[in-house]
Formats: structure tokens, sequence, C-alpha cells
């Protein structure tokens, strides 16, 4: 690399993030607690579960995150809460497939769904499965092979 470049590289400043989301930040910030709204986080693993209680502890959260246990979006404490206006899965293709149908039940019209978990070369098919069951695709990002898709309820 050039000389200049160089140097130039070293006088950018750094990247300035959200104090809220700052996890060795104890103290709770103003701007930070107008946005606090509670949330369902669901796994069907019981050790996931323990570790989003611990990092919400961690992270001064805990008291705005409701878990439990469910292997899919039949749990009467799923439905309870519902339509969700943000709906956020973190799994692989073939079971967002599967969760189309009933994501498309849970979250409002004018809600978000974010997936993510996907391999690019099966996006599409997510795609194509949330389309079906009411949603339109805002944003297709990619990274490396991995796909996460933000996609709108109509």
């Amino acid at each position: 690399m050039p000389r200049s470049h160089r140097s130039r590289a070293r006088q950018q400043k750094p990247e300035r993030h959200d104090r809220c989301r700052h996890r060795h930040r104890r103290a709770r910030h103003r701007p930070c607690q107008a946005h606090r709204q509670k949330v369902l986080a669901t796994d069907i693993d019981p050790i996931a579960i323990t570790t989003t209680i611990e990092n919400a502890r961690d992270n001064d959260v805990g008291e705005l995150i409701e878990t439990l246990v469910a292997t899919g979006l039949d749990h009467p404490a799923i439905a309870s809460h519902a339509p969700y206006d943000l709906v956020v899965a973190n799994i692989l293709a073939g079971p967002l497939v599967e969760l189309a149908p009933g994501m498309g039940v849970i979250t409002q019209a004018g809600g978000t769904a974010i997936l993510s978990g996907i391999l690019n070369t099966q996006a599409d098919g997510v795609i194509e499965a949330y389309q079906r069951s009411g949603f339109t695709l805002r944003d297709h990002l990619k990274r490396k092979d991995w796909t996460t898709l933000v996609l709108e309820k109509r």
C-alpha cells in the first residue's frame, strides 16, 4: 500500500457506536430507555434460553425479555402475544420454509420479519415461501455464503 494511503487510513476516526448496544456499559442512558420494549424470545434448546436470560441480565434488559422453549409457532404463549410487529428468526432454510405459513399468521400487516441462517443458494426458496404467506421482500443482504432477508407483511 502506498505510504499516503497508509497514513490516511491511520488518521480515520474509529466508527462511532450506539451507546445502547455496548455490552460493557452498565449505566443506563436516557435515549436507550425511551426505546425499551418487551420481547418474547423462543428456542428449541433450553441451553440457548438460559444463555439468552444471562445475556439479557448482563445487558440490563432482563426485565424486558420473556423466554420460552418452543419447537415452532404453535406454543400458546406465542399465539397469545400475536400479532407481532417484528419477528426475527436465525435458523436454517428448511425450518424457515416450514414456518412461513405460521409467520404469516402471527406477523401483523406492515410488520417486519428478519430471517437469517440462510445459505445464498437457498434464499430463493425461502423468499418464495414467504411471498406465498403474505410477505414482500424489502432487502436481501449477503455476507460471504450467507443471506439475511428483510420482509414486510402485506
